[in-house]
């Protein structure tokens, strides 16, 4: 049996064929769920208007309830199973309904495109969801499209805002999901992740992914799209990008060697995600005095990392790269090594670096300036 304490349902129904308005409060425990719903016909499109709200939504009891109502369904075929009582068919005293109403010939697909629905979502409280605390979006079915936005998940140092979109008709079990990241703290997104991150600093930018929803796994195999992040000030827990950039010299008389981390100043990450992997051709990282440019990609399906990364100074793309890596091997253990011949080979002397007279813009590739 489900745990259900407590269960009230009021509904009201007013209005003729063509308009009708359904207001329906329903409390289930601690959860009140409340719908006010205008529904209207007009040339051959249902046209669906109204509010759903509630002061307190748990994500359990809801859960429960559906169960509830599952095992309710169940119960009942196996009734109808067991029963012996055979239906007297009474065929001069039965007349059947007829209805001409030309959407009863629809099928399933065109009665979806038929719909037109903008539901309000005022969800003020919600419990069991972690990170998401309460819902305003717009919930709309136009042409087959079902989308809700904009969804937005608080975290104490910012949030993820962003709307999520499926074709009903062609793609049901493909999601769309767009949006926004705004002041994301490192270590708030360690925690959440579970992957020790050794840096500090706050992450925002902006993502459109695409995946299939029907199981995890799905989803990890399935998703791609585009993730752009940046980082303003934070710090990385090394001294070395200094060493890499600069050189031995600069680095043992440097601040970074003595506080044992390197403050950085910027962070420009694009990246794109295809099923099963995540790769970027332009990852930079900047301090104030190196610039750490970066390609690879990690395919977390194979299990496998190949990553290179040139450092050097500031806005001097010509300048000796001191130490050049490679990341390799295994996701799960990688490997890193020196690179003798890197692929992220500075510009040719005629390009230059940053134009004369043209502003530096910070995080930008300097050979690409």
């Amino acid at each position: 049996s489900t745990p259900l304490s407590t269960f009230a349902l009021n509904a009201n129904v007013n209005g003729e064929e063509d308009a009708i308005n359904t207001q329906v409060r329903m409390a289930v425990d601690q959860t009140s769920i409340e719908l006010d719903l205008d529904q209207s016909y007009f040339e051959q499109v249902i046209s669906f208007r109204g509010v759903l709200a509630s002061d307190r939504l748990n994500v359990q009891t809801l859960a429960n309830l559906g169960k509830l109502a599952s095992e309710v369904t169940d119960q009942s075929f196996v009734n109808e199973e067991l029963s012996s009582v055979q239906p007297i068919w009474l065929e001069d005293a039965i007349k059947p309904l007829m209805l001409d109403d030309p959407l009863l010939a629809l099928d399933s697909e065109d009665l979806i495109e038929a719909i037109d629905a903008h539901i309000d979502l005022d969800l003020k409280r919600i419990i069991g969801i972690p990170r998401l605390t309460r819902l305003n979006a717009v919930l709309k079915l136009e042409n087959g499209t079902a989308s809700v936005q904009p969804v937005t998940i608080s975290l104490p140092s910012g949030f993820a805002r962003f709307g999520l979109t499926v074709n009903t008709i062609d793609k049901p079990d493909t999601v769309r999901a767009s949006g926004r990241l705004e002041s994301i703290s490192l270590a708030e997104l360690s925690n959440l992740i579970g992957v020790r991150i050794d840096m500090t600093g706050t992450l925002s930018g902006n993502f459109s992914v695409f995946a299939n929803l029907k199981s995890i796994k799905s989803i990890q195999n399935t998703m791609y799209g585009r993730v752009n992040l940046v980082m303003g000030r934070g710090t990385i827990g090394t001294s070395l990008v200094k060493l890499a950039g600069l050189g031995v010299v600069p680095w043992l008389f440097s601040q970074d060697l003595r506080q044992g981390y390197s403050e950085i100043t910027c962070i420009n990450a694009p990246l794109v995600i295809q099923p099963g992997r995540v790769f970027s051709n332009g990852f930079v990282l900047e301090t104030r005095q190196v610039q750490v440019v970066a390609k690879g990609t990690a395919d977390y399906r194979r299990n496998r990392i190949a990553i290179q990364a040139e450092p050097r100074r500031l806005a001097q793309p010509l300048s000796r790269s001191f130490y050049p890596i490679e990341v390799y091997g295994e996701l799960s253990a990688p490997q890193v090594r020196r690179l003798s011949n890197s692929s992220l080979t500075a510009p040719s002397q005629s390009s230059g670096g940053a134009g004369a007279g043209s502003p530096r813009v910070p995080c930008k590739m300097d050979k690409l300036q």
